[in-house]
């Protein structure tokens, strides 16, 4: 619609400019006709005053007949008469030449002017001759091209109606393999690569030989193959992860997508473009039609396009088969002005049209190295060898808690022992203050215990146990010294 209304409103300014150019040549003419007018009347007036001068010296020789034939003058009285009359007519007669010469320029010149018009409407005349060759050329040109264009065009629908039912079928596929666009994006909402450097920590507060006595079914081994594996690729997983929320890592997941979708189907896919791009090509590169002419013809191009078509053109023309030729062509002329939008995948995640509308400020380069840490399924390596870190540390962390209570009721054993050996008589109280520091500390004792039993339970880090061993240390130490303050008072 807007394409016609251009035409028509360049139309109407060609006429309105030609209709002014007639009325200034209108004008133009009559301005001439008036001056070759003034210059006839002119070379007229100038005529009959020279002919006027010449019958008047004409008549003078007349005169001096008369004289002598009529009034008998004497002939030879007429001499001064004769000298005098010789005397007046030579510039009388000069000067009717001079104005017999002027009229003569005039009429020159006016016989000038016309043949400069009569030029001059030749020329017009060759103008409009060669006006009418070029419209003629032109309409010839453009009806050239329509044939051309509406050829290929029909062409292109020939050969693309039997796949064209196919869209759908690739539309579907597309939206599987786009599945990865959303684990990755689980992937980094969960943020792997935080949680692993607490996990990381587990493990490496295990003493050593920890992870070898608790080996069960192969996880033990496993388990420190994948910390390994962690470890060393825990900076490669942050820079990766750090970058999701940048255009370059959208686009790489995109452009990946949809690569290896046209793997798949490069031989409906491929075919498809490489023909769609022929179309806009030839209508791009003609210089019959101008820009608006060339937003008309492409429109009907567009207008043919099914909505699984529309979505295709979309991902192809940011992938590297189309962004460098066709993306520039699809901006330009606004085929994708009429694509549903809803067919854009995950859009809930990120709205991919956001990468059509500034793929001029993605760093493609930057893409590439991420899309070269993507390779290889790195994600899933990565998330397999963590969920065995999990797996691991969520199957042995009850054994875990059952060897730090088992090493802490070991360690209680002894004082409790010492003590009781006091209690029971085997030694025997001293005295009523030994009697209060026994009573004492076995409270305390008592409470040590539940207390560590308590964080043991709520799964505390494995790098407690080296502060479970001096804090029992210190308990066995103090029955050490009660007893030996008891024998001693003893």
């Amino acid at each position: 619609m807007n394409s016609q209304k251009a035409i028509k409103e360049q139309e109407e300014s060609t006429n309105s400019s030609e209709e002014n150019e007639k009325i200034e040549q209108i004008f133009s003419v009559n301005e001439e006709k008036i001056e070759n007018r003034d210059l006839e009347y002119k070379a007229k007036s100038y005529t009959e005053y020279a002919w006027f001068l010449a019958s008047v010296t004409i008549m003078v020789p007349f005169m001096g007949f008369l004289f002598v034939k009529v009034f008998k003058i004497n002939f030879s009285d007429l001499g001064p008469y004769g000298d005098f009359i010789a005397g007046s007519t030579v510039p009388l007669l000069t000067f009717a030449s001079f104005i017999l010469l002027a009229a003569t320029l005039i009429t020159q010149q006016i016989q000038m002017n016309m043949q400069r018009e009569e030029l001059k409407l030749t020329r017009e005349e060759y103008a409009r001759t060669n006006e009418e060759l070029d419209e003629q050329n032109k309409n010839l040109l453009l009806q050239r091209f329509e044939v051309t264009f509406f050829n290929i065009l029909s062409s292109h629908n020939e050969v693309m109606d039997s796949n064209r039912s196919q869209f759908e079928k690739i539309y579907h596929t597309l939206k599987e393999k786009a599945k990865v666009e959303r684990e990755t994006y689980e992937f980094y909402d969960k943020r792997y690569f935080y949680n692993v450097e607490g996990l990381v920590a587990w493990f490496d507060s295990l003493p050593e030989g920890f992870i070898g006595s608790l080996k069960e079914n192969n996880l033990g081994e496993r388990a420190e193959s994948s910390l390994a594996y962690c470890k060393e690729n825990d900076s490669k997983i942050k820079e990766f992860l750090s970058s999701y929320e940048t255009l370059e890592f959208k686009y790489m997941i995109v452009n990946r997508v949809y690569e290896e979708l046209y793997d798949d189907y490069h031989y409906i896919l491929g075919h498809y473009f490489r023909s769609l791009h022929r179309i806009v090509k030839y209508v791009h590169r003609s210089d019959v039609i101008n820009e608006e002419e060339k937003k008309f013809y492409l429109g009907i191009v567009r207008s043919q396009l099914s909505s699984y078509e529309h979505i295709f053109l979309f991902y192809n023309c940011l992938s590297s088969y189309g962004c460098k030729d066709f993306l520039p062509m699809i901006k330009k002329y606004d085929l994708l002005d009429e694509m549903k939008v809803e067919l854009i995948i995950n859009s809930d995640i990120f709205n991919h049209y956001t990468l059509y509308e500034e793929f001029h400020s993605i760093n493609r380069g930057k893409a590439n190295s991420l899309s070269e840490i993507f390779d290889g399924s790195f994600i899933e390596r990565w998330k397999f060898n963590l969920n065995i870190l999990y797996l691991y540390r969520k199957e042995f962390q009850p054994r875990i808690q059952e060897v730090m209570t088992t090493y802490l009721n070991s360690q209680l054993v002894v004082a409790d022992e010492l003590i009781n050996d006091i209690l029971k008589g085997n030694i025997g109280v001293s005295s009523i203050e030994i009697q209060q520091e026994i009573t004492l500390f076995l409270k305390e004792m008592k409470d040590f215990k539940k207390e560590q039993i308590q964080k043991i339970n709520n799964n505390l880090n494995v790098s407690y146990l080296s502060m479970l061993k001096e804090e029992c240390k210190e308990i066995i130490d103090k029955a050490f010294r009660i007893c030996k303050t008891n024998k001693a008072a003893r």
